[in-house]
């Protein structure tokens, strides 16, 4: 492949003011409060990490900070449990929110910051995020919640990035292991698509998505293997947030990520679940139907991957593929492979999706860009990778 010309980019770092992470790193959550400018603290959580020893350990960090907790945030965040919270937190004067566990509760503190922005003159609140899965929902500006009707809505602001984060894999080890493992497909979602994201984001990003692919790969292994590998969780939460680095550009990162927030959010299949769905053929339609810089970006990524993981990888073959799109092909055969091997592979029948839904599906592809337009797929190329889910 002839080398592809260096594109001309900019870059500008989000608020993310503070990361924490290592074992233990739990115990920076007073002073990061204290430093925030900070000093009532709502804890924001799910149902079942509220009944978890994480629960407690985060509010006996917390001390005297502690003023109250909402615990009812529900998978892929219903805007009712929104609603709650923020009449919890408006009832408790808190001004910081600590958002405990996955995807969820990190988004849900996010869209409340932003209809506290919206509905009062107090401005955004301020959020630090303790992560329990590796969704990565912590370094975007985006929040996605379901409305009353059952669609996928998004807010978006530079503001509404924590200003915090603590990673400790010490938190995650109550952690359903399916809930873990296909967070990490998540997370490995995020790397590989930031590579075709279009427009192409700046070369920092890409670096770090690169170098997110093979340690989620031999981690997301490892942990698989002995769950109870403390180190080996914090790799992962370290390999997540290189996957999605802080980055304040807005809106959907590509195909597998917007087919996948259509189908959780319709049919109720957790975030990772669908990732683990659409990734590797997403990455199989992208390497033959992108751009030269997008497919150079999929080859390196799997040439790194061989050079940093080869023992964990299969033997995979690329009949009848152009030179451009072999390594992408490659690629999507890995992450296909890992998802077998994690025990993560499943079908949109197992799902309830029905076939008649499909096309319907594809046409949206093509109002985000994502179909349909030069440099992207067809719908009936999108409709038949559903098809073939």
């Amino acid at each position: 492949m002839s080398q592809i010309p260096v594109l001309a980019n900019s870059y500008s770092y989000s608020k993310l003011k503070y990361l924490h992470y290592g074992l233990g790193a739990i115990s920076k959550l007073p002073e990061t409060v204290k430093s925030l400018g900070a000093s009532r603290a709502l804890i924001l959580t799910g149902k079942s990490v509220s009944k978890s020893p994480i629960f407690e350990e985060t509010s006996k960090a917390l001390g005297a900070f502690h003023v109250t907790s909402f615990t009812d945030i529900g998978q892929h965040t219903p805007v009712a449990g929104i609603r709650a919270a923020l009449e919890a937190l408006k009832e408790k004067n808190a001004d910081i929110i600590v958002a405990l566990g996955g995807g969820s509760p990190i988004d849900a503190a996010k869209a409340i910051s932003y209809y506290r922005k919206e509905s009062t003159d107090q401005g955004f609140l301020k959020i630090i995020a303790i992560p329990t899965t590796l969704s990565a929902a912590e370094y975007t500006q985006n929040a996605g919640y379901t409305n009353e009707e059952g669609h996928k809505v998004s807010v978006s602001d530079p503001q509404l990035v924590p200003d915090a984060v603590i990673l400790d894999g010490s938190l995650t080890i109550h952690t359903p292991m399916r809930l873990w493992l296909s967070s990490g497909i998540r997370a490995l979602d995020h790397g590989v698509e930031t590579l075709y994201r279009q427009p192409p984001v700046a070369f920092p990003i890409i670096e770090s998505a690169l170098a997110s692919i093979p340690q989620l790969f031999e981690n997301l292994l490892k942990s698989y293997a002995d769950p109870n590998q403390l180190e080996v969780r914090q790799r992962l939460l370290n390999a997540a947030y290189l996957s999605l680095s802080p980055n304040p550009k807005p809106g959907t990162l590509g195909l597998s990520h917007s087919l996948g927030y259509k189908l959780g959010a319709t049919y109720q299949i957790p975030h990772g679940i669908t990732s683990c769905l659409t990734l590797a053929k997403s990455t199989a339609l992208k390497a033959r139907f992108s751009d030269p810089y997008s497919q150079e970006n999929l080859t390196r990524a799997m040439k790194r991957l061989r050079a940093e993981a080869e023992s964990i990888l299969p033997d995979v073959t690329t009949d009848n593929e152009s030179e451009a799109s072999k390594g992408g092909i490659i690629l999507s055969k890995y992450i296909e492979h890992l998802v077998q091997k994690l025990g993560l592979s499943s079908t949109l029948a197992e799902w309830k999706v029905p076939k008649a839904d499909l096309q319907g599906i594809a046409k949206m592809m093509e109002e985000g860009g994502l179909a349909g337009v030069d440099g992207q797929p067809s719908v009936s190329q999108v409709h038949k990778l559903l098809d073939s889910i």
